[in-house]
Order: structure tokens, then sequence, then C-alpha cells
């Protein structure tokens, strides 16, 4: 099942620019040192990636283990193989990527839980093309992580926040959240799990009010259902911090997320309130886990990433919502107009 080393994960040539992009996961973002352990989790459609970034970790000196996912089972897998869990367990570094189906989140939670659990640096690459992989992995991390520490400073100092956009979104939250604001910059420590592209402050918040609407992307299973938000946006009304409805001129849409966020305890919730810092990243993808490090905010709808955030409540759902020209308030000050920065925080 497994590849050693990588080999035999993709034959043909791999080309410069998708090299570029895995020496920079590889070497900034998992600071991969000579004599540690990677185990890679990948699915045929995502080979070719995967095996630029094995081949960056073993220029690095990283040892590689490699598992596909099509060959542990029929997809949806409902569950991690226990050799890929072993296997993690005598890791220092992990990467899961793949294109996500339905049915498979609990297999990834499983992955995700072990990558805590054993403090590894886990990179998490979710529905990313080869294209997307490439742009998103092009930014200076560094200053990524500058302009976070800024607005962290910002956020800290303030009693509420403020979410609005052209679409029709006004959502309101108290300040400070459930759970300390998290900035997931791209350099991932330890113990502390990331998605690749990264660049975003996420909060889990105690309350929410007002409408949401997701015109840019959304995540989970949707996303590749659902490429073109911004022909049928989807208008979510949250009162309480809980879905109340949703409406779209998509109205299958609409129906199977209502469907989604009612299947389960908590899956209503709003789970996830975050602001996007990445600026090496100009556009919207239709991939949420890129399109959430755009400047702008969304919210996930579901599960809060405990094992992430701390948070004191679980859901067995998580579906984030991106939305596109956000306005961005900190007790009625602007923080960010139409998808930019003020000057004060972006330079």
């Amino acid at each position: 099942m497994s590849q050693p080393d990588g080999d035999g994960l993709y034959q043909g040539t791999i080309g410069e620019d998708l090299l570029t992009a895995a020496r920079n996961a590889a070497l900034i973002c998992l600071d991969a040192q000579e004599g540690e352990i990677a185990t890679l989790i990948t699915d045929e459609k995502s080979r070719e990636g995967m095996a630029a970034i094995a081949r960056e970790l073993r220029r690095a000196g990283v040892k590689v283990q490699a598992y596909v996912i099509e060959e542990m089972g029929k997809r949806p897998i409902g569950g991690v193989s226990e050799d890929v869990l072993l296997a993690l367990e005598s890791s220092q570094i992990s990467v899961y990527w793949s294109i996500p189906l339905p049915g498979e989140l609990k297999s990834r939670l499983q992955i995700l839980g072990a990558a805590s659990e054993h403090k590894l640096k886990h990179a998490h690459i979710i529905g990313l093309s080869r294209e997307f992989f490439i742009e998103g992995l092009a930014a200076d991390y560094r200053t990524v992580r500058d302009l976070q520490e800024k607005i962290v400073k910002r956020l800290e100092t303030s009693q509420e926040i403020r979410l609005t956009t052209p679409m029709g979104t006004d959502l309101t939250a108290p300040l400070p959240m459930e759970t300390p604001w998290l900035c997931l910059s791209g350099i991932i420590l330890p113990g502390v799990w990331q998605n690749l592209p990264s660049g975003q402050i996420m909060g889990v918040p105690n309350a929410a009010d007002g409408t949401f609407v997701a015109d840019a992307s959304i995540g989970e299973w949707f996303g590749p259902r659902y490429k073109s938000l911004s022909e049928y946006p989807l208008k979510v009304d949250i009162e309480s911090g809980r879905v109340r409805d949703a409406h779209s001129d998509n109205q299958r849409l609409a129906r199977e997320f209502m469907l989604y966020v009612r299947s389960n305890p908590n899956s209503d919730r709003v789970g996830e309130l975050s602001l996007g810092a990445n600026l090496g990243l100009k556009r919207f993808t239709g991939n949420a886990l890129m399109d959430e490090n755009v400047p702008g905010a969304h919210i996930a709808i579901g599960d809060p990433l405990p094992e992430l955030t701390g948070a004191s409540w679980s859901a067995k759902t998580h579906v984030p919502l991106i939305c596109r020209n956000a306005s961005i308030y900190l007790d009625d000050v602007p923080i960010m107009e139409d998808g930019v920065y003020v000057p004060e925080l972006s330079g």
C-alpha cells in the first residue's frame, strides 16, 4: 500500500514551477530537517503535487513514506488504515492532499487528531489543483505573519466585529471570541496543523447575528458541486450563533445546505469567524480552503476544530462560506474596505 520514499507516486516529469512551490511548503512551511520522518497521504488526482513535495522533503534529508487513499479501500473511505496511523505515530511531519468526497470528513478528522496528538508538523491540502498550489505557495509567509500580528492587536482591544459586503452580508459578533485568535500564517509548528495555502486569523465566536452571503466559494463537498456562487449566492440567516435559514437562486444548493447543517447536533452552529490575510493571493478561485486566505472574511458552520482552536464543543460536520469584497469594522472603525486592508495595517 505504501510508496517507500514516495517512489511510484508519479511517473511523469514534474515541472520546476511545481517543485518551487513544493520547496516552499517543505522548507518554509514545514521547516523540514534532516533525519525527520514524513508520512504523506494522497489520492489519485493529487499524486503529481504530492510527488513534488516528496522530492523536496527527500532533498532536505527527510525519510518519506507515502500512502494512496484509493489503495486503502473503496472511496469514500470511512476511516484510516492502522498502518497509516502507526506511520503517523512515528513521524515528525505529515501532509494530506486529496480531492474531498462526501463521507470522508471523519477520516480526515482522524488524521488531524493523530497529527495533533503526536505533535506533528502537519500540512492539510484539500481540493487543490496543481495551478492553485503553485499560486498559493508563492507568498512570503513571513510577511503574512507580520500582518496577522498587527491585526490581532486591534482585535484584542475591540468589543465587536462587523462584516458587510455589497451582496448583503451584515453580520456582527461580540469580542472577545470563545477562543484566543489563532494566526495560521503558513509557518507550521509541531502539534498545530494548518491548511495550505495559509494566511488566516481564526476565531470561534460566542455568538453571531445577522446575514452572511457566500458569493465566492463554499467548502467541503459542496465546492466541487457548486462552483459558481457568484451566479447564485447562498444567503444564510444567523441568529444567536446558529443558522436559521438559507436562500439561493439555486434552490438545490440551499436545500442541501440546510439538510447538511441540520444533520447532527451543533452542525448549524457558527464554529468559525476568520479573516484572510495572505496579501499574495489576489483572486478568489472557487476553492474554499484557498479562498479563506484571500484578504477578506469568512465563516464556517459546524465543527470549530477544537483540536486546533481549543473550543469547548464540536460537531460532525464543517462547511466554510466565503464572501467577496468584505468590509470589516472593529467597534465601527474600518480595518478593511471592499477587500483591502487599511494602509496602516497593510502598508
